[in-house]
């Protein structure tokens, strides 16, 4: 019979000063999880405010079930998985946000952006990114923007990092996701709000100033979600796609020559003609 594989996680004492302060720790982690969880660990390096953590474990049968308590804490993760593999994200707070996932700086946002953008390796077809980005209100609590956004993308979504920044004053939000292009539901963007910084959806309605978009230089502005995930499959299943100039004349080229270059040019150019990518 195999045995079940074992979750290890630590809650992080802060400030800790002697033994009363592992003690009270201990008796917070036992009372949080009851016998859902195993102390397993309990360590201070002897310094006055000094690293200190009380360590468990519990069958991965119970993640679920402690997740749920631990999400929204922040002294609390997880030490031997990584729970995007695990447990959807139909729901997203921001304990779970910062605890849980990558937390980029500029330099990092904008090289993901830019890797996601133009990905063509391979399985590309099953990350797609998506960004969602949303200035804070005070009438409305990000943990509900960013669930909102997770249902709009499905139980497939994976978060792979955020970014925050505050702008004279403006708090703003931005959560990279990634998403199977055959999830891609445009009603579902459009309901949220796509591509309108809040002028649409369910984030106009609520005036708040953001967007949920596919960061991908094959959704070309004004393609239709149905149009752009054809064009995703035929270059994933290495098919044909057809180029047309804006007068309707159409060139359709095959794979192993639109991607020479290691890249899908969503312009090429003959002679005087300029055709752009589009689905045959």
């Amino acid at each position: 019979m195999t045995k079940e594989k074992m979750i290890i996680a630590r809650f992080d004492i802060a400030d800790c000063e002697d033994s009363g302060d592992l003690v009270w720790a201990e008796g917070s982690v036992e009372h949080l999880l009851g016998i859902n969880a195993k102390i397993t660990k309990i360590y201070w390096d002897g310094r006055d405010c000094g690293s200190a953590y009380i360590e468990f474990e519990f069958p991965l049968s119970r993640l679920s079930i402690v997740d749920e308590k631990i999400s929204d804490k922040m002294s609390y993760y997880y030490v031997n998985i990584d729970i995007n593999d695990y447990l959807s994200i139909g729901k997203v707070c921001k304990g779970q946000l910062y605890r849980k996932y990558n937390k980029f700086t500029r330099q990092d946002f904008k090289e993901t952006i830019d890797k996601g953008r133009g990905d063509y390796s391979e399985g590309f077809e099953n990350k797609i990114m998506v960004m969602l980005f949303f200035k804070h209100r005070k009438t409305i609590d990000a943990d509900t923007i960013m669930s909102k956004a997770a249902q709009a993308l499905g139980s497939n979504a994976k978060i792979i990092g955020y970014r925050c920044e505050r702008v004279d004053g403006n708090h703003f939000t931005n959560v990279i996701f990634t998403i199977p292009y055959e999830d891609i539901d445009g009603s579902k963007f459009k309901e949220f709000g796509d591509y309108h910084l809040g002028h649409q959806g369910w984030l106009g309605r609520n005036h708040i100033y953001g967007e949920l978009s596919i960061v991908h230089e094959m959704k070309c502005s004004g393609m239709e979600y149905d149009k752009f995930k054809d064009v995703i499959k035929r270059i994933a299943n290495k098919e044909d796609l057809a180029y047309k100039t804006f007068s309707h004349e159409t060139l359709v080229v095959p794979y192993d020559e639109y991607m020479k270059e290691g890249h899908v040019p969503i312009r090429i150019k003959r002679g005087r003609n300029e055709y752009w990518v589009y689905v045959c």
